[in-house]
């Protein structure tokens, strides 16, 4: 926290030392974390699949850090690509990935009536080593040739939201907003396959489709329905999303859904994109409006926290 406060006082003080400084401190942080959860995460005895391949993502975002803070000291393009690439498919897209390939089937076979968790180990290696290989394309400037493996995850993240029956979540509210969440990357994988394709054939179209679809699709809805079941289950709420938490995750889908439109549409870009933030806004600030004050209230149960 230190090391943010001062990377953003440096940005607004325009003083590179102190962007530096706060850089460094950060990566610090994250190392003493990594210190910290790698006896958790290979714990002898227990699965380590889910744990061990999360502490990896977290690993990976170190080396984009340490890139971006090289990138704040020297300047080098290269590695603010590599810093933002290594950001986004060496940590965040494989950690969302783990979370939902690990909670979505548990949650589900936890609410729905004779459900069998599936989540074969192979389907998740296909979606971390796409991640990774696309990542390291994108790094070198050649992410489009990542087009067979965006597809092949594409079609696996796809079967597994048939195979844990995504129709069936909508029994349960807060459960299908985490399904209808995982639905996007899907959709973001079949964009960044196809986008690839066709620039293999010599049409560049999409723009940041696939990215807005990774972002605003999955990473976004993901977290508003994953933060508001965890917040109401350890509140001692009940594990139900009421109608304006229902309202704001589909308002979030829209959301998202304008700013993927408006990268397949340039003609409209202007005006969807600043739809979609306007709606970003309408989402969020209510959201947090409604969640904030549960954390500074006891339990509604009694139990302590």
């Amino acid at each position: 926290m230190a090391g943010w406060l001062g990377f953003y006082a440096g940005l607004a003080l325009d003083l590179a030392p102190l962007r530096l400084i706060g850089l460094l401190l950060v990566a610090a942080g994250w190392g003493l974390m990594l210190r910290a959860l790698h006896p958790v995460a290979f714990a002898l005895g227990k699965s380590r699949l889910h744990p061990a391949s999360a502490w990896c993502a977290l690993a990976a975002g170190t080396l984009g850090l340490l890139a971006w803070t090289g990138f704040a000291a020297s300047g080098n393009p290269l590695l603010a690509r590599i810093g933002i690439e290594a950001g986004l498919w060496w940590l965040l897209a494989p950690l969302f990935m783990v979370v939902s390939h690990r909670m979505i089937p548990f949650f589900s076979g936890s609410v729905l009536p004779a459900y069998t968790p599936y989540k074969p180990t192979w389907t998740l290696a296909v979606l971390l080593g796409a991640s990774v290989l696309h990542g390291g394309l994108a790094m070198a400037a050649h992410a489009a040739w990542s087009w067979p493996v965006d597809l092949a995850a594409a079609a696996t993240a796809l079967w597994l939201s048939w195979k844990w029956q995504f129709r069936r979540s909508f029994a349960v509210r807060l459960l299908a907003m985490l399904h209808m969440g995982f639905l996007w990357v899907g959709i973001a994988w079949l964009l960044a396959g196809l986008q690839g394709l066709f620039h293999v054939a010599g049409i560049d179209t999409l723009g940041l489709a696939p990215l807005h679809a990774l972002a605003a699709g999955f990473f976004a809805t993901m977290t508003l329905g994953m933060v508001s079941r965890v917040s109401m289950g350890h509140s001692g709420r009940p594990l139900v999303a009421d109608n304006l938490t229902w309202r704001l995750g589909l308002g979030l889908h829209g959301v998202a859904s304008l700013r993927v439109l408006a990268d397949v549409v340039p003609s409209a870009h202007g005006v969807l994109a600043a739809l979609a933030g306007i709606g970003w806004l309408a989402v969020f600030l209510p959201w947090a409006w409604r969640l904030v004050p549960i954390y500074l209230r006891p339990r509604a149960d009694g139990k302590p926290g």
